[in-house]
């Protein structure tokens, strides 16, 4: 059990799997169908992506307790290839602005993003300032299956009851899933991997330093929408696409990645932190400079 995996009501009670999204290494382990998913940050997104998108599945519920800030993470393709990602639009307003202007500037993106899509779920809210709950969690590759009727968004919500077979939510919707992920983060867990170990101390962007044997997966709670690779020297690089991730695990696993120097690495990073968070045209072509090769691009599945 994960330490950061919620306490349920009636858990022990459960005839269906509970899962956290740390043991979720592969699309087939979801089902086709009734998924309640726990969660609505970076973890929840992937979970929902695959099941949906790559997996094509069905009445897949998505559950948070609170309504969630987001841009989308490919708002506007023609932005995002120049670069210009909602988190580095939110750095520089931040330096510009005063915050209560930033707040409402970010506000009125997320608003028209909503209504555009036709998405209300996805609406802002009102009780929290973006720059109190800075969390760029949305997907413009959910909106067609969000149409379809694939999965639907319960905000303000939360598991009230788990009774066998069914799952009882605070508004009074009731579910017979096939399976409950409770995606509530990253951690740096490489157990499942050849030489991996146990998630521990290193669970931050601290990780840069862990003595870890291979590659892993985590997000730093900063800088939410980066993730990391923490390589068997010691260092980490970055990407703040799951998708390059995934590749390069698949790499590294067939022996076909080569890895930087420590220098690079050190030097790719601490660029990417301090000028451009979040630049999915940079961090590409540092990526592909540093070793990564045929990356898929963002808006690219």
């Amino acid at each position: 059990m994960y330490p950061y995996m919620p306490v349920l009501p009636g858990v022990e009670t459960a005839t269906f799997p509970i899962r956290h999204n740390n043991d979720i290494h592969d699309t087939t382990q979801l089902p086709t169908s009734d998924i309640v998913v726990i969660g609505a940050g970076p973890s929840a997104m992937d979970i929902v992506q695959e099941a949906c998108v790559t997996h094509k599945a069905t009445n897949v519920h998505l559950v948070a307790r609170s309504a969630h800030w987001g841009a989308p993470d490919m708002w506007w393709p023609w932005l995002w290839r120049l670069g210009w990602t909602e988190l580095h639009l939110f750095r520089v307003l931040c330096r510009i602005l005063p915050l209560f202007y930033v707040d409402t500037i970010m506000h009125l993106i997320h608003l028209f993003w909503a209504i555009f899509h036709g998405v209300p779920e996805w609406r802002p809210p009102h009780s929290d300032p973006a720059s109190s709950k800075v969390g760029y969690i949305l997907r413009t590759h959910l909106v067609l299956p969000y149409k379809k009727g694939q999965f639907k968004i319960h905000n303000n919500c939360g598991v009230k009851l788990i009774d066998g077979d069914k799952v009882v939510l605070s508004n009074g919707t009731v579910v017979h899933p096939q399976m409950l992920v409770a995606a509530t983060g990253w951690s740096t867990d490489s157990s499942y991997l050849p030489g991996g170990s146990k998630a521990g101390e290193y669970d931050s962007l601290a990780a840069a330093d862990a003595p870890r044997p291979l590659y892993l997966r985590f997000y730093d709670q900063e800088y939410p929408g980066i993730f990391y690779i923490s390589t068997a020297a010691g260092f980490i690089t970055y990407t703040e696409n799951a998708a390059f991730l995934s590749q390069a695990v698949n790499q590294i696993l067939r022996g076909t990645w080569a890895p930087p120097s420590a220098e690079e690495i050190q030097r790719n990073l601490k660029d990417v932190v301090l000028h451009h968070i979040c630049l999915p045209g940079l961090l590409q072509e540092d990526l592909e400079q540093a070793g990564f090769k045929d990356l898929r691009g963002k808006d690219v599945r």
